[in-house]
């Protein structure tokens, strides 16, 4: 009887893992959202492991830039709030590794952020993103 009973139970706590795993990931992007767009730079660095770097396609050259993400930190104006509104739109987990969707929306453009996340030491960070922006024009 106690071994069915057990056997019930493990689908539950591994679920219970993976939802507590997501859970975790929404803070972290939620440190990321909030930190970069309330200019809260110590919630944004939080968010990021040191070694993390943002990749992106210049639009103006059309080749691959690289940025260090305390570099992007650091650019970032400190209490200054930006108009623009965020989404998580996707988490995807798999053990220790995550990938996340982050869509932030300005008047005239939309960027979209693509985040790897690892587990290390048991906390999620963010350890790259790519993104890249759309123009867009509002009536």
């Amino acid at each position: 009887m106690i071994y069915i009973l057990v056997v019930l139970l493990l689908p539950m706590t591994n679920n219970l893992g993976i939802s507590n795993d997501k859970d975790a990931i929404e803070q972290t992007l939620n440190n990321y959202i909030y930190g970069r767009n309330e200019g809260d730079i110590e919630r944004l660095r939080k968010a990021f492991h040191p070694s993390a770097e943002l990749k992106y396609i210049d639009p103006n050259t059309t080749e691959l830039r690289t940025w260090a993400s305390e570099d992007y930190i650091n650019n970032q104006e400190a209490g200054k709030s930006k108009n623009c509104t965020a989404e998580i739109k996707s988490i995807n987990v798999f053990q220790d590794a995550a990938q996340a969707t982050v869509v932030i929306t300005y008047p005239n453009v939309v960027f979209y952020d693509f985040m790897s996340l690892l587990k290390v030491e048991g906390e999620w960070l963010i350890v790259d993103k790519i993104f890249a922006r759309e123009n867009v024009s509002r009536k």
